[in-house]
């Protein structure tokens, strides 16, 4: 009987092999890749991690008015920590969450099981990619990209509440020391540059594996879509627009791309957060309902 560890050898050499067959397509495939994660991915992840992490280490959780902080606690549970935390990761989007989860971690201001859950339901796109990209490129209407938009956040918000009893005992504020302002701007720095060089070379991987199969198994639009969406849901999402299939099912397509957010991105949540014990399972289970 073969072990698994012996599979994931064979699928590892095989995909070497793969590799070095097509090393002029994967060179050219990484070039491409880079100029789209520096030219449309990076300027926009950057700041937005950058003054995310800057803003809750400066204690963001003071600004936020308290008719907010009481409809979060009435919902889901929620102290003003996490509050902060949730509404952040849905302006900002992934993998902000995934590193101001890890922060608050590390910071004891939630455990594990908190973490995980937390995880699987602040997973989001980017609002400005769903709007602009999806709803105006794709759809030519903006209207489709809130109404997209909107039953992602109401998803979320609905796992969340069916949840809410494992945040039932969380203390409403947590103390612990904060820096000054450089200290928290040198730090902010140091963790965003660290978490973008990891999210850039996942990408890569994620484009080349995507890429190796489409050319493998066929070349038609549905299948080098569905396979984009699954692996990283940028092309995939853009692969929609060409489709021959009603706009209905075009949107419901588009919804359950987001709403998963593609392996792409799992990865780069889970790798921010790798010395915890975070079930892959019960996260991919989160993104898939």
């Amino acid at each position: 009987m073969i072990k698994k560890h012996n599979i994931v050898l064979y699928i590892l050499l095989f995909i070497e092999i793969l590799l070095f067959i097509n090393s002029k397509y994967i060179i050219k495939n990484v070039i491409a890749t880079s100029k789209l994660f520096f030219y449309y991915i990076f300027p926009s992840m950057v700041t937005t991690m950058f003054f995310s992490k800057l803003l809750i280490l400066n204690d963001l959780k003071k600004i936020i008015p308290k008719s907010i902080k009481y409809i979060f606690n009435k919902l889901f549970n929620f102290n003003d920590d996490l509050t902060t935390l949730y509404i952040t990761s849905m302006i900002c989007a992934s993998p902000t969450n995934a590193v101001l989860i890890k922060d608050y971690l590390d910071k004891d201001i939630i455990n594990e099981k908190q973490a995980e859950i937390l995880l699987g339901t602040t997973t989001f796109i980017n609002p400005l990619f769903i709007i602009s990209t999806v709803g105006i490129y794709i759809f030519n209407n903006i209207k489709v990209g809130y109404l997209l938009l909107s039953l992602l956040y109401l998803s979320s918000a609905i796992k969340l509440f069916i949840n809410r009893k494992y945040f039932k005992n969380i203390n409403n504020i947590k103390i612990y020391k904060k820096d000054s302002f450089i200290s928290s701007v040198y730090n902010s720095i140091n963790t965003v540059s660290n978490s973008l060089i990891t999210i850039f070379i996942i990408i890569i991987i994620f484009n080349i594996i995507s890429s190796l199969l489409i050319s493998l198994f066929d070349s038609k639009k549905l299948f080098s879509t569905i396979i984009k969406i699954i692996l990283e849901i940028t092309s995939g999402i853009i692969n929609i627009k060409y489709l021959n299939i009603d706009n209905e099912l075009k949107i419901l397509i588009c919804y359950f791309a987001l709403n998963f957010g593609g392996i792409c991105i799992h990865m780069q949540n889970l790798s921010l957060i790798n010395n915890k014990k975070i079930s892959y399972l019960k996260y991919l289970i989160f993104r898939i309902l």
